[in-house]
């Protein structure tokens, strides 16, 4: 997961179904803080 900074929305790399650039909601980001650092 990383920051777009022109959209400044979060975006994932969803790589078991081929998708990146997937927006992840702040909230869901604010509660499993763990996607920041790596896979889970």
């Amino acid at each position: 997961m990383k920051l777009n900074t022109r959209t400044d929305c979060y975006e994932a790399l969803l790589s078991n179904l081929g998708e990146g650039g997937v927006a992840i909601s702040d909230t869901t980001v604010k509660d499993f803080e763990k996607l920041l650092v790596g896979s889970i």
